[in-house]
């Protein structure tokens, strides 16, 4: 059986599975890899790969929650034989009391201005 943190999580995942589903954005949740693991869930959005960290935690820790996507972003960007101008990390942190849309979305400047230039 696994932990209830554990199973928080993965319910989280699934919400923002089914989310996007619900909109019809293709949407692919990624299985656990231990040290390569290659986030929680990808989405392409025009030619883009979004590779999404899932966390539904009471303490923030955004500079760790960061650097964990870059790294699984780079793993998933390896994996798919993906370049790194395709692919972003993308952190989705469940908001309390509030729907999955209501999510907050964080992501590093530098990673954002690569799609809006």
């Amino acid at each position: 059986m696994s932990s209830p943190s554990k199973r928080k999580g993965s319910a989280w995942e699934v919400a923002i599975r089914d989310y996007f589903l619900d909109r019809s954005v293709p949407v692919h949740r990624n299985p656990t890899n231990g040290a390569f693991d290659i986030g929680d869930l990808a989405v392409e959005i025009d030619s883009v790969h979004y590779v999404i960290e899932a966390k539904a935690t009471k303490s923030l820790d955004l500079p760790g929650f960061l650097l964990e996507a870059e790294k699984e972003a780079g793993h998933y960007a390896e994996l798919h034989r993906k370049s790194l101008d395709v692919v972003r990390p993308i952190v989705v942190i469940k908001r309390r009391s509030h729907g999955t849309g209501r999510a907050y979305l964080v992501q590093e400047l530098d990673w954002w201005l690569r799609d809006h230039d």
